[in-house]
């Protein structure tokens, strides 16, 4: 996303804002994506974790968001936060490879070689 498309979407979020209307989840949504693809990882965490909300709800949100949480904490090497995103996308979206490979890196950052190997190792789903 061109730096020109991250501020055109927050433009038109903080329009609304102005106006009086509050952020729906879906506008939200799209501030964190933005900020994502733009490459401000410290903004889009700063934005989940200021809706905590957002990952809880019964929201079909949720998942998006939880995968964009794990990747930007990833690339901010934030390891723990990252571990207990991973669990939650796990919790939301069910046993996914990809999800479980993810996990596997983790435990290895973390030295717990022997929980990576037991996911790494068991038959997928």
């Amino acid at each position: 996303m061109s730096n020109g498309s991250f501020h055109l979407t927050c433009n038109l979020v903080l329009y609304n804002s102005e106006i009086g209307q509050s952020l729906t989840d879906l506008e939200l949504l799209l501030i964190i994506t933005a900020a994502y693809r733009d490459g401000r990882y410290f903004d889009c965490l700063r934005d989940i974790e200021a809706h905590p909300y957002l990952l809880n709800a019964a929201s079909s949100l949720r998942g998006d968001l939880c995968r964009i949480g794990l990747a930007a904490y990833m690339q901010t090497r934030q390891i723990h936060q990252a571990f207990e995103m991973v669990e939650k996308c796990l919790a939301i979206e069910g046993l996914l490879p990809d999800l479980l490979l993810k996990k596997a890196s983790l435990l290895g950052l973390q030295a717990r070689y022997e929980d990576a190997a037991k996911i790494l190792l068991s038959r997928l789903p």
